[in-house]
């Protein structure tokens, strides 16, 4: 079953969980050989009938030393394209369905995930790659999306990487930042990493609150951010982004509390 064939029965999960309107829709085949076999036998069986023609108008046929390689060769492609064919006519769809306060995903004729952001928590992971030494294309982003369905991850590559990861990344946290807010409002702390948040200010692992008034800038730098904080002493603390939960999060919060902007 196609990604258009779950579309119903996925809106009517999300409609029970109160997941809101639907932000977007992907799909991945899970047999993505099957596309590449395709393609190396679509060009490869080219290349075999220009041979072929080549062949009849310099031989005529007459020589079985030139054709019967040739003959196999192109069995041999037509051969590979059934094979991808029918592979790729087997395969299952990967669906992620994005909606404002929930995502579902599908793995072939089945819902496999049901997970409310609103109680998520999402952790980003970069891995560049390298080739001679030197960076070769985009990081492979990962999410790791930890809420009361489990620990799921949302693992970024050619079909997903650009669109899904970054749409995750915003709903997810315009979903959370209401139930964090009023966890703060109601007296609870909120974690995110080594820094925990409070409704009056905030504490770095191992040291006492300091109250919001006592940031004096936040930065983010080569994939860290830092609070400059102090009014006699300054100190400050630094932490990945992409090991930080909810940092969209946690960064909306901490310049609306601290009436600074980040640079």
């Amino acid at each position: 079953m196609t990604i258009a064939g779950m579309q119903e029965a996925v809106d009517a999960a999300a409609a029970e969980q109160g997941f809101g309107d639907r932000v977007g829709i992907w799909d991945a085949p899970s047999k993505s050989s099957a596309k590449f076999d395709l393609g190396c036998a679509g060009v490869l069986l080219v290349v075999a009938v220009i041979l072929l023609i080549i062949a009849w108008v310099v031989t005529g046929f007459d020589s079985l030393v030139v054709m019967v390689p040739l003959a196999l060769l192109v069995l041999w492609f037509v051969l590979l394209g059934i094979k991808g064919l029918i592979v790729l006519a087997r395969s299952d769809h990967h669906g992620v369905f994005l909606y404002r306060t929930g995502l579902i995903r599908t793995d072939g004729q089945r819902i496999s995930e049901v997970i409310d952001l609103r109680r998520s928590r999402v952790t980003e992971e970069g891995v560049q790659r390298y080739r001679k030494g030197m960076k070769s294309g985009q990081p492979l982003i990962t999410f790791t999306i930890d809420g009361p369905h489990g620990t799921s991850r949302v693992k970024g590559d050619a079909n997903f990487n650009q669109q899904v990861l970054p749409a995750i990344k915003q709903t997810a946290a315009e979903a959370r930042l209401p139930e964090v807010t009023e966890a703060l409002q109601r007296g609870e702390e909120v974690p995110f990493g080594e820094l925990t948040l409070t409704a009056t200010g905030f504490r770095v692992a191992g040291a006492e609150p300091t109250p919001y008034p006592e940031i004096n800038t936040l930065t983010t730098s080569n994939g860290l951010f830092e609070i400059a904080y102090g009014t006699v002493n300054q100190r400050t603390h630094s932490q990945p982004i992409g090991r930080t939960p909810d940092f969209v999060v946690l960064a909306s919060l901490l310049a609306g509390l601290s009436c600074k902007a980040w640079t």
